[in-house]
């Protein structure tokens, strides 16, 4: 049981995020009320979280919090969810991280086979239902009913989607993903401590596993 609960990705906000979040959002708000009011809100902290277009990728075995985000200024999909999400909850959002997976040679659970292609996103809880916003571009999945869709949504009931502002090379992932999973951060443990090769994850996330 030590194992398990030493390798847990904490979400919890720290004094270190609390201090660099307050400064890239000066004018914090708490979680709005309306549906459509909640939809504007995330989308102008994903644009303050995630408008600088660097991909420069934080190594492996190094701290990769908001504060190493945003003095790295920038990261790949797996940092860029990390500060998004912490983003979301330092303004009263409940988060949920997802990793995306394509096969790469008709496997039926990908997310096992190391060479197969992976994207990091998020999703928000809204007034109503679960929000897929993506980490590189600056999409929502939602219509301009307010009406929001999980990714597990998308495959099914993405009529009334808009996909213009998605980067096309991540329209696989959204519109017809091979395996979902909640609440894995990396699969190799080398993005946050103890950093073995034991998975990093989240528990309270793992569990959405189960019940999604």
């Amino acid at each position: 049981m030590t194992v398990i609960f030493w390798h847990n990705v904490p979400k919890d906000l720290t004094s270190a995020d609390e201090a660099v979040l307050q400064s890239v959002l000066p004018d914090r708000e708490r979680r709005a009320q309306d549906i459509c009011a909640q939809i504007e809100q995330i989308r102008k902290i994903q644009h303050l979280v995630l408008a600088d277009k660097n991909y420069k990728k934080i190594p492996q075995g190094s701290t990769r919090e908001p504060a190493d985000f945003f003095s790295n200024r920038g990261g790949l999909c797996y940092d860029r969810s990390r500060a998004f999400e912490k983003a979301l909850r330092y303004n009263g959002y409940v988060t949920r991280h997802v990793s995306l997976y394509k096969s790469a040679a008709d496997e039926k659970f990908p997310v096992l086979h190391r060479g197969s292609p992976s994207h990091a996103t998020t999703e928000i809880k809204t007034e109503k239902g679960w929000l897929a916003a993506d980490s590189y571009s600056m999409w929502l999945a939602a219509d301009q009913y307010c009406k929001v869709f999980a990714v597990k949504d998308l495959a099914t009931r993405n009529e009334s989607i808009s996909y213009t502002e998605l980067d096309t090379f991540l329209h696989k992932y959204y519109r017809n993903p091979d395996q979902i999973v909640y609440g894995l951060y990396s699969r190799h443990g080398k993005f946050y401590p103890p950093y073995t090769f034991i998975p990093d994850y989240n528990l309270s996330e793992l569990c959405f596993n189960l019940t999604e």
